[in-house]
Formats: C-alpha cells, sequence, structure tokens
C-alpha cells in the first residue's frame, strides 16, 4: 500500500493543490513507482552526496529555488543518459530544447553533462519559459 499523501505540501514557495485530483492522482503514482524501485531510489539517494549541494549552491546563486534541484532528479535520476526520446543530461533537454535556449550541442561536446548547464541563466530562461510565475522575475535595470 502507499502511505497518504499529506495534508498540504508546497513547492518552490507555492502551495501544491493537493485538492486537485488530477494533482493528487499524479503525485501517488509518482510515489507508488518510487516505492517499488529500491536500487534506484538507494541510487539516487547515494549520488545526493555528490550533487545536491553543489547544484543547490547553483540555482540559489541565480535566484532560482532550491527546490528546483528536484525536477533535475526527476528528469534524469542524477544520471546525465539519453532518454528514449534523446533527451540528454541531468537536466534531460532534447537537442531542439538546448540549441533554442543557446546551449552549445555536437558529437563531442553535449548538453548537460554538468550538473547546471552553463551558462546557469539558461536554465533560469527555460524555467521562466515553461513555468511563468515559478521563478522570481530579474530586477530591472
Amino acid at each position: 500500500t502507499i502511505p497518504p499523501l499529506p495534508k498540504s505540501a508546497t513547492f518552490c514557495s507555492e502551495k501544491v493543490p493537493l485538492e486537485n485530483f488530477d494533482v493528487r492522482e499524479s503525485l501517488t503514482r509518482e510515489l507508488f513507482s518510487i516505492m517499488y524501485a529500491h536500487s534506484s531510489t538507494t541510487y539516487i539517494i547515494q549520488l545526493q552526496g555528490r550533487f545536491k549541494e553543489m547544484i543547490i549552491k547553483m540555482l540559489e546563486k541565480e535566484g532560482i529555488p532550491a527546490d528546483i534541484y528536484y525536477l533535475c532528479v526527476a528528469e534524469s535520476m542524477l544520471q546525465p543518459l539519453a532518454s528514449p526520446a534523446g533527451a540528454k543530461g541531468y537536466w534531460q533537454f532534447t537537442d531542439a530544447t538546448a540549441k533554442s535556449f543557446g546551449l552549445f550541442v555536437n558529437r563531442e561536446v553535449t548538453i548537460g553533462r554538468r550538473p547546471l548547464p552553463q551558462p546557469a541563466d539558461i536554465l533560469r530562461r527555460v524555467m521562466r519559459s515553461t513555468a511563468t510565475g515559478l521563478l522570481p522575475q530579474p530586477p530591472t535595470t
């Protein structure tokens, strides 16, 4: 059985709408799938010791909420391998997405081999374009 969901949760300082059936069902499905993936879960926990603090420091330096680290965990399980869809790296960018945000892509150097793209503002732009309102707006000059 799956443990009960919490009564409330936040992500990036925003309330997670657990009262929404689709959100609750999706979270339950994710918890159920990870609950029975013992070896993957154990390996992610092991890799966190190597990556979590470094990634969170880089995110915070760019003004990106630390919770976005868990997006990296969910997308790649902290392994920069290519997905069946061709997404690569820790953040699982496809070549087309990488190029659209100015990441360098060729046969020798592939995107996402570092835990945070360089420059890190690329990740900020990706997050802003896909999650409007999730990130604080940069100060105007």
